[in-house]
């Protein structure tokens, strides 16, 4: 498993160097977790944003394979991206 560095979490976002903190093997675990808590909070579903940086692409697929992995998208449960 990737090794997180804890001072990428933010209130609202997660914040690093892509490259050294902020990789797809870091957004996938991110993206089980987050998933999961959805799941056990009631949730059903998730929409999956990014932003315009080359980098952007693979983090959010890294993501949303975590969210696949922790069981939203599947069985009747949505991800929008």
């Amino acid at each position: 498993m990737a090794e997180l560095n804890p001072f990428i979490f933010r209130a609202y976002d997660v914040r690093g160097k892509v490259g050294g903190d902020i990789r797809p093997d870091v957004f996938e675990p991110i993206g089980r977790a987050f998933a999961t808590l959805v799941r056990r909070r009631g949730g059903h579903a998730v929409t999956l944003g990014m932003d315009n940086p080359l980098s952007s692409p693979p983090l959010k697929g890294a993501l949303l394979a975590g969210v696949l992995a922790a069981g939203v998208g599947r069985g009747g449960l949505g991800v929008k991206h």
